[in-house]
């Protein structure tokens, strides 16, 4: 009865919020404060560097959080969405053991016809020119990907380490006709679908830079992608860590 008191105020909180939603301070800021975390993307250098994530997560003792389509290659501790389309066809993935984390631009009426248990929401700015920043542990830019915004989602928790895992980029995928994720998934291959792609792989570059330089100037540890990728400025091999 008290969990279902629990969902019943989730729900009425929810209800009762205005378009600026997203200057509502998330429940998580610091709940993990001073631990270590895993992002886990879809790319599909996963399949090939699963055991080496594994001997990193046992070693470090990371809290992991995954998006969209990993519940059927991982169990997160944090299942995230921040698209709806996305959120629909793969919101069967998530396991019962998994917190879910739902972008607040994913509407309320979606989420419950989807998912029928708690989740919380992660208050951003959908933006994708605007300079990242955090305040009172609200995201003040888009982060263009689920992915990076996973990083910052860390960041709020009170993450001290944060590895990356299966955030490949896009350009070498585009030049080898490889999958996008570790995952098949139909994809256009057309000129138009591939400058989609770069431009994404653009913005997650400029993300990921100024999540850096924010860690650094505020003197914490900056994240590190692990797993082979084309943001070559964030990449330091697994194999240095374990």
């Amino acid at each position: 009865m008290q969990y279902v008191n629990k969902i019943r105020s989730f729900y009425k909180d929810i209800f009762s919020l205005d378009k600026d939603s997203h200057n509502i301070s998330p429940v998580y800021v610091n709940r993990h404060k001073e631990k270590d975390f895993l992002i886990v993307g879809t790319g599909p250098s996963l399949k090939k560097n699963w055991k080496k994530i594994g001997e990193l997560q046992t070693k470090y003792n990371l809290i992991t959080m995954g998006a969209n389509n990993i519940g059927d290659f991982i169990q997160p501790d944090y299942h995230c969405f921040t698209n709806k389309k996305r959120f629909i066809n793969y919101s069967h993935t998530i396991g019962n053991k998994s917190k879910v984390l739902i972008g607040e631009h994913i509407s309320i009426q979606v989420v419950k016809k989807h998912y029928g248990r708690y989740f919380e929401i992660i208050p951003y700015l959908n933006d994708h020119d605007a300079s990242f920043n955090i305040e009172n542990g609200i995201i003040r830019a888009s982060c263009r990907t689920v992915g990076v915004l996973m990083i910052a989602t860390a960041i709020v928790m009170g993450a001290r380490k944060i590895f990356v895992v299966g955030m490949d980029g896009y350009k070498d995928i585009i030049n080898t006709g490889s999958e996008i994720h570790f995952y098949s998934e139909k994809n256009s291959t057309n000129d138009s679908q591939n400058d989609y792609f770069l431009t994404i792989d653009y913005y997650n570059n400029k993300f990921l830079n100024e999540i850096k330089f924010y860690l650094e100037s505020n003197n914490r540890e900056s994240f590190s992608i692990v797993t082979p990728t084309t943001y070559q400025d964030n990449y330091c091999a697994i194999d240095q860590f374990l």
